[in-house]
């Protein structure tokens, strides 16, 4: 399917959510507006939710379940298959020359996914939002196969107040942040920038401007010496300013 920019396609869907030639009980609008033809599959029921950018070097499945949603591709990112369920009023944001590997992307409902330029997804990596919640992503990071969780799936609530303990809470990566194969990141955390996660980390607390934690599974952390690991990506042109920080901090 070769789409042009700011083109609108209408599909009629039958009862399974799948597309299906006009005459259907049920129709909904889904506007995709890019310059490549875009090998993903739309599914679902949705009203007036949009696909836009450059997907022609993407494949996988983006199923919308709710109304007044959107996903945004930049330029020049690939994938190996991606996975979305997208809730109501939610809004992913994908930055430019990003590798998103076999993504996948649970949001319920009220959520936003950032993620910026040049990332890089490594194998099968997980963003659940069972809650409302956010996920950021910042620039230039480097994420192996792990999961990401804004909420514990679960109320825990107090007997004597009958308050919830555990409510949901973003996560946000800050720019050149490297997670390790195995990490889990739990609600709330925020990791400064060019840190390094450790792999089968298990992360329940935030993590400083240049840490090189590693991580047990009580969620202690034991830092290493700031600014002894870093990295870059040899196969892109990645100015020096961008990684010059990490350099200086090595002393």
């Amino acid at each position: 399917m070769a789409l042009g920019s700011a083109s609108t396609i209408d599909y009629d869907w039958n009862r399974d959510g799948l597309p299906a030639w006009p005459g259907s009980r049920k129709r909904t609008r889904n506007s995709f507006e890019g310059v490549n033809e875009m090998p993903v599959n739309i599914t679902g029921f949705s009203d007036k939710n949009s696909v836009r950018g450059d997907a022609s070097r993407l494949t996988g499945e983006i199923h919308f379940e709710g109304a007044g949603s959107s996903v945004t591709f930049g330029r020049k990112c690939v994938s190996g298959s991606i996975r979305m369920w997208i809730g109501q009023n939610v809004h992913v944001q994908i930055g430019d020359n990003c590798v998103l590997g076999h993504l996948e992307i649970h949001a319920a409902g009220s959520n936003r996914v950032n993620i910026g330029d040049r990332t890089g997804f490594n194998g099968r990596v997980r963003l659940l939002m069972h809650e409302a919640g956010d996920i950021t992503i910042g620039v230039n990071c480097l994420i192996g196969q792990s999961d990401f969780t804004i909420s514990d799936m679960h109320s825990i609530v107090d007997i004597v107040s009958g308050r919830r303990t555990n409510p949901a809470a973003s996560i946000s990566l800050a720019d050149h942040v490297w997670i390790g194969e195995g990490a889990l990141l739990l609600k709330g955390v925020k990791i400064g920038a060019h840190s390094v996660i450790g792999a089968r980390a298990v992360v329940t607390q935030d993590v400083r401007l240049r840490a090189s934690p590693l991580a047990y599974p009580r969620g202690s952390f034991v830092p290493a010496s700031p600014g002894v690991i870093t990295w870059f990506d040899t196969r892109r042109h990645v100015s020096p300013a961008a990684t010059r920080d990490c350099y200086r901090s090595r002393g």
